[in-house]
């Protein structure tokens, strides 16, 4: 979920609206909103389709499991599947359904889309965490021989997914603190155009 955000644009953008509130912006105002609500329609889509991957093999893992393992994968992707219709309701759904284009409405779009980013990163890096320790009870279990099948599935998580999710959490790191600067910019023009 990236903005491509220009402050200073967006700043001497919304000096030179007029202060009445019921002020439309014209088409070019309202092309950056359009595009946002767009992708984030794209986006939705995206976590609906990884939500039902994320059901169908966890169905699948559970006619199919013969030992713990499995059962407790399919346990973890139903919750995954689950959080991630959740996220999908509560991050995306506000955007798609936005409505108010004033000026000071476009400018609050801006604000509420870049909160939601901000949510969305966090959620990632806790999925990230989450598969994290998924690996980690996943090495126990095999140690412990609760899985006995599964060595191939244990190193995939362990040399592929893991490492990726380690550094997606510092890259959605990075991107939680750009979103942060730039809420903070939009929340001091938006203090400015209504003053």
């Amino acid at each position: 979920m990236t903005d491509d955000l220009d402050i200073s644009v967006l700043a001497k953008s919304w000096q030179q609206q007029p202060l009445l509130e019921d002020a439309l912006p014209n088409e070019n105002d309202l092309k950056e909103a359009q595009a946002r609500k767009r992708k984030q329609k794209y986006l939705l889509y995206v976590d609906w389709a990884g939500a039902s991957i994320m059901l169908a093999a966890a169905t699948w893992l559970t006619a199919t499991s013969s030992d713990f393992i499995g059962y407790f994968t399919a346990i973890f992707l139903t919750f995954g599947a689950v959080g991630t219709l959740w996220v999908s309701s509560f991050i995306h759904k506000p955007i798609l359904h936005y409505a108010n284009w004033s000026s000071e409405g476009v400018l609050k779009f801006r604000q509420k889309t870049c909160e939601f980013s901000l949510r969305y990163f966090r959620v990632a890096q806790f999925s990230c965490l989450a598969l994290v320790i998924f690996t980690l009870v996943f090495w126990g279990m095999y140690l412990h021989s609760l899985a006995t099948n599964g060595y191939n599935l244990l190193l995939f998580y362990s040399f592929v997914v893991s490492p990726l999710c380690l550094i997606g959490m510092v890259i959605f790191q990075s991107k939680v603190n750009v979103k942060k600067l730039e809420l903070e910019c939009l929340k001091e023009i938006s203090q400015t155009f209504v003053d």
